[in-house]
């Protein structure tokens, strides 16, 4: 059962209308909260950060800077997102042997993972990793086209093909 403190589950959000970004401010929402840890989401205006501390769980920081008013923008972290992006499809690229599936002669949680995680590179932040790597190109677009993966797109969007 939720907290109070935290949205409740099974809902559809657009992320930026939960932590809206303020002048000189850190702003945050308490999205999940367990005994294991909490999710929380972030709109930091520039210049603004998290003190140092520690917590007794992980944490995770994902920005979408793309998502940011375009003043805010920093060109230097947009880069340096762009370069993540590269260096993961390319092992992928090189690492997959061809073939319907990632592992074995099945859809696995390999595929699921992989191929949601594609259509989001696709959806946050479009480049040309198709072209750079053609045998995740030609598994995915077939993964992608599963009823799952079209039921679950964002609202408005429309998976690219290959």
């Amino acid at each position: 059962m939720a907290n109070p403190s935290e949205m409740p589950g099974a809902i559809t959000v657009a992320p930026l209308t939960l932590a809206a970004y303020q002048d000189g401010a850190v702003v945050s929402r308490i999205l999940l909260k367990r005994g294991g840890g909490t999710v929380t989401l972030f709109a930091f205006d520039e210049g603004q950060s998290l003190s140092e501390h520690t917590a007794p769980f992980d944490a995770v920081a994902h920005v979408l800077e793309t998502r940011r008013p375009a003043g805010k923008q920093m060109p230097e972290k947009l880069a340096r997102e762009e370069a993540r992006i590269e260096r993961a499809v390319t092992v992928a690229e090189s690492r997959f042997r061809g073939g319907p599936f990632l592992v074995g002669g099945r859809f696995t949680l390999a595929d699921l993972i992989l191929g949601v995680a594609l259509q989001y590179v696709d959806f946050r932040c479009p480049n040309e990793w198709r072209a750079k790597c053609p045998k995740l190109a030609a598994w995915h677009e077939p993964i992608a086209a599963r009823r799952s993966f079209q039921d679950t797109l964002p609202p408005g969007f429309t998976a690219l093909a290959a």
